[in-house]
């Protein structure tokens, strides 16, 4: 298993309690399985609120008015994962929406693509310049681009054409971090 150094703060309280009660030689064991522990239960806490969510009434009804708009254009589309890319019908729109069909980040976490019947992604464009957060530069199938971070959206599944490929980690970070400023998220 590849390990990797981690340097943290925690509240005084909390670190006297630990250095206390668990053995010098135990610590990194039991930091990682208590952070394993957490990352399980936050992804099973959102795949509940998907189940919550598909089991909705309101909920079902939003998604029958998204199959009525996409009934004309739908084609089968296999599961989309976070950080990839793909070509996304993403009319009809209104105003400034970006139009057209064209590439799309899938931003979505896989807990939720897996289970719901939409992704949330944004738009791929070819500005050709830079102006983060809004617009963030990527590399997708020996391309650059620009994710358009203020056109961030949740699409039905039939809308997804093609998967051209995956971004790099260190642009999906860079795209997450555009999302989270543009929203004052973080």
């Amino acid at each position: 298993m590849a390990v990797r150094k981690m340097t943290f703060s925690i509240p005084e309280a909390v670190a006297k309690e630990f250095l206390r009660t668990v053995t010098g030689r135990n610590r990194s064991k039991y930091v990682a399985n208590a952070l394993a522990a957490r990352l399980k239960a936050e992804k099973n806490a959102l795949a509940r609120a998907c189940d919550i969510a598909n089991a909705s009434e309101d909920v079902g009804a939003m998604e029958q008015e998204f199959d009525a708009i996409s009934a004309d254009i739908a084609e089968p589309w296999t599961d989309a994962a976070a950080s990839e890319v793909w070509w996304v019908r993403l009319d009809p729109t209104l105003g400034s929406e970006i139009s057209k069909t064209r590439p799309c980040l899938i931003l979505s976490t896989n807990v939720v693509n897996e289970r719901r019947r939409t992704v949330v992604v944004v738009p791929l464009s070819t500005s050709p310049t830079p102006s983060p957060p809004l617009l963030i530069p990527v590399q997708c199938a020996g391309r650059a681009a620009m994710a358009v971070t203020d056109q961030i959206r949740a699409i039905a599944k039939d809308r997804l054409q093609e998967r051209l490929g995956e971004i790099s980690p260190g642009d999906m970070q860079a795209v997450e971090a555009g999302v989270l400023r543009i929203l004052e998220l973080g």
